[in-house]
């Protein structure tokens, strides 16, 4: 066999086996290179894929091992275009006889490439296509905005049956919205859990809005909420609640929400997978979609919740839909990782505020590159209200000019949103139900 190129445009120079002298064979081979370029410019818009170098051509008519290079491409556009390819393919092989003779009663094979392409096209959701996600995406400006911040951060004992009563949550809370107005702050954070169980609206966060109003300062606090229309209860059903961070503005309105978006479980952490046999709790509690970004009277916040922090793209979504406060809520028997506060502010140009419950201390309040503000940080075990200020109207200069937001490369980093499973790579290992002896931290 020889091969033979069927376009002699040299941007697409595709090979191709000459199946004797059948014109069907050939006219299926240049319908198929017209549908390949048809659908190409469709759904690629201003990018051009260009087959370079000569190779071995199959039985279909199509390069087995060809090298696609995209000039100002990438390497997921291929795969959609291959994709099509293949498609077409199979749809050529079905009309036709491996030696190109069309079958009987089928239609011409013109009009049959063009059909399908219109339906690669019309099958193809927008989302798939990332040349229009590669595209620049601009932040919208701040609502509104002041040249600093002073944010206070209580780390609180949190009993067991302080959580499960869930009653009174809210006038424990009270006492430290106090004592963050009295020092004159604009925002308090709270750790997760303290509101316990609620729907939105209820009793406890009409409460809490009328105490923001009152006291004129932002509350952020976490929580059970339980969806609409289901009852609160100490056993409830999967799929009916959410670890849930409430954001009150100090107008005494509710301006948004964070739901927790990775579910920690099991009980030997880190080793944690798969989840403990019949758990609930975060094992089949609802799921957020993305991080929580709100404006506020001072700038834009962004959102994430203890475990959510292990996934370090929890931080940068956030800070590149324009968040300049990252705020980091745990209820945990750990110490929040100040390495990772500290790198979480440096990677992604914010300043990163952390909360947690005096068991496990590590509250933190911490300004971009990554220093930390909160001096007399507390003790394991005890409780305190941190309180510091933080530079906005710099940080904003720093986030305009910050190289590592104008030198990003979304076209490489597109392997990060594939399911990759690394577990895979080790085959011949037996996965434990335990964790090996030594000091771990539970991460909830």
């Amino acid at each position: 066999m020889t091969n033979r190129p069927l376009v002699q445009n040299p941007r697409w120079r595709v090979a191709a086996t000459a199946h004797g002298d059948s014109p069907s064979a050939a006219n299926r081979e240049n319908c198929l290179v017209f549908a390949v370029r048809f659908v190409s410019r469709t759904t690629n818009h201003h990018r051009r894929p260009s087959w370079s170098g000569a190779g071995v051509v199959n039985r279909g008519g199509l390069r087995a091992d060809a090298a696609p290079c995209f000039r100002g491409g990438t390497v997921e556009r291929t795969v959609g275009q291959m994709r099509t390819i293949s498609l077409l393919r199979t749809v050529s092989l079905s009309w036709h006889g491996d030696r190109g003779e069309p079958k009987r009663g089928c239609f011409d094979w013109g009009r049959a490439c063009v059909l399908a392409c219109g339906l690669v096209c019309l099958a193809t959701p927008l989302s798939a296509q990332p040349s229009t996600q590669r595209l620049p995406r601009p932040v919208p400006p701040l609502a509104r905005s002041a040249d600093s911040v002073r944010v206070a951060v209580a780390q609180m004992k949190i009993s067991p049956e302080f959580l499960r009563d869930g009653k009174d949550t809210v006038d424990a809370l009270l006492p430290w919205i106090d004592q963050a107005a009295e020092a004159q702050a604009d925002l308090i954070v709270f750790p997760e859990y303290l509101l316990g169980p609620f729907h939105l609206p209820d009793e406890k966060t009409d409460k809490l809005c009328d105490e923001a109003k009152r006291r004129d300062l932002s509350v952020i606090v976490g929580g059970w909420e339980y969806l609409q229309g289901t009852a609160i209860e100490q056993s409830p059903e999967p799929g009916t609640y959410a670890n849930t961070v409430l954001v009150i503005d100090r107008e005494g309105n509710v301006a948004g929400k964070h739901r927790k978006m990775h579910a920690a479980i099991g009980s030997q952490s880190p080793y944690c997978w798969p989840a403990d046999p019949g758990e609930r709790g975060e094992n089949t509690m609802v799921l957020g979609e993305e991080n929580g970004v709100i404006d506020l009277d001072f700038g834009r916040i962004g959102l994430l919740t203890c475990y959510d922090g292990y996934f370090f793209e929890s931080f940068q979504m956030p800070s590149l839909r324009g968040a300049e406060i990252l705020v980091w809520v745990n209820s945990r028997g750990g110490m929040v990782e100040p390495h990772l506060i500290q790198a979480a502010s440096f990677v992604t140009c914010t300043h990163v505020v952390a909360s947690n419950q005096s068991v496990g201390c590590g509250s933190a309040i911490c300004s971009y590159p990554g220093w930390r503000l909160d001096k007399s940080a507390p003790e394991p075990g005890s409780e305190a209200l941190l309180v510091s200020d933080l530079d906005l109207k710099e940080l904003r200069q720093q986030r305009l000019n910050h190289r590592m937001h104008h030198q990003r490369r979304p076209q490489i980093y597109q392997p990060m949103v594939q399911a990759w499973q690394p577990w895979t790579a080790y085959p011949e290992l037996v996965p434990f139900r335990h964790a090996p002896e030594g000091p771990t931290d539970a991460v909830e």
